[in-house]
This record gives C-alpha cells, sequence and structure tokens, in this order.
C-alpha cells in the first residue's frame, strides 16, 4: 500500500523516524548525494550502532542490518515515497518527499537569536519613553504622546517583522537537520 498523497501527515513522519535504522537510512543518503547501495548502506548503519570503525563491523553485523533494511525498513520508507528503493539492483534513493521530513529531525534547535530579550528591551525603552513624557524629563518635555506612541509602534512593529523574517528564513533544509538523524 503506498501513500499517494504528496504531503506526509504528522502521524506518518513520526511512524517513519520511529525507527533509528530509517533515521540512518535517511542520514545516509542525504550525506551521499540521496542515492545508495544497499550493501554499503547496511555497514554503515551497523558501523554507528556499534559505534566501531568501518572496517570493524562483521559480515555477520552487515547481513542482519541488510535483513532488516531490506524487509522491513526500506518497503516502510517506500510505503511513504521517501525513498525509491530497487530491489532488483539493490540501490536505494530519496526522492523529493523526503525533504517534509526536516522540520522534524532536528534534536537540538540551531542556536537562535535572543528574541524575547529584543522584546524585554523594546518593552524597557518603551516604558522609559512613557516616564520621560510624563515627568517631561530633557528631551522629553518637547514631544507629545502622539509622538511616542508612534516610535512605540514603529519599534513593536519593526521587531516582530525582523523575527517573522528571520524564524521563516530558518524553516528550510540544512544538513546540521539531517544530521540530528543520528546523535
Amino acid at each position: 500500500m503506498s501513500q499517494t498523497t504528496d504531503t506526509l501527515s504528522k502521524d506518518n513522519i513520526f511512524e517513519v523516524l520511529s525507527s533509528s535504522r530509517r533515521r540512518y537510512v535517511i542520514y545516509y543518503l542525504y550525506s551521499h548525494e540521496g542515492t545508495a547501495e544497499l550493501k554499503d548502506l547496511a555497514t554503515h548503519i551497523a558501523a554507528w550502532e556499534s559505534g566501531e570503525p568501518l572496517d570493524a563491523i562483521t559480515d555477520e553485523e552487515t547481513r542482519r542490518v541488510y535483513i532488516s533494511l531490506y524487509q522491513t525498513h526500506l518497503p516502510k520508507l517506500a510505503e511513504f515515497d521517501i525513498v525509491r528503493y530497487d530491489s532488483d539492483a539493490r540501490i536505494a534513493e530519496l526522492t523529493p518527499k523526503a525533504d517534509q521530513l526536516s522540520r522534524y529531525l532536528d534534536s537540538e534547535p540551531a542556536p537562535t537569536l535572543p528574541w524575547p530579550l529584543y522584546y524585554a528591551v523594546l518593552s524597557v525603552v518603551s516604558l522609559f519613553l512613557l516616564v520621560g513624557l510624563w515627568l517631561q524629563f530633557p528631551p522629553f518635555d518637547s514631544m507629545n504622546g502622539t509622538s511616542v506612541a508612534f516610535i512605540i509602534a514603529i519599534g513593536v512593529i519593526g521587531i516582530t517583522v525582523v523575527h517573522y523574517l528571520y524564524t521563516r528564513q530558518r524553516g528550510g533544509n540544512d544538513m546540521s537537520s539531517i544530521e540530528s538523524l543520528i546523535e
């Protein structure tokens, strides 16, 4: 049963990502230009799971992972059209649908700007302007309430627009998200 819709539901995404081996498959394919032979995939996953270098992985370890990938994990990824798997050639390839997983892959968010601090500073500056206007301290004694309200409104609008654009820009797919698959 193949999922033919263009978008994956959250339930489907979480089902796919619930297995570390499927996450390893996606990570390996992303880091190897989207395609790989099943034997190479199995060997690398066996190494990651055991914490051993590639040359220390036995044929038995590779075979165990190979069978699991062949019988369970690649068919599941193919069912949701995340991976195209040619069982005759034993080659797995990412599909464009795999990009839908990227926003769920960060195990630890990348460093971000301290937005609450920026909003707090804007609030303190606004309060300072209002108190200065109320107490008529220079240079506030030459300002009226409308000009102070305008300055505060421009500040709020400005920081909100910058925050929105920054957050929207970070929504794309990058390798730091993909690398979080194997952590």
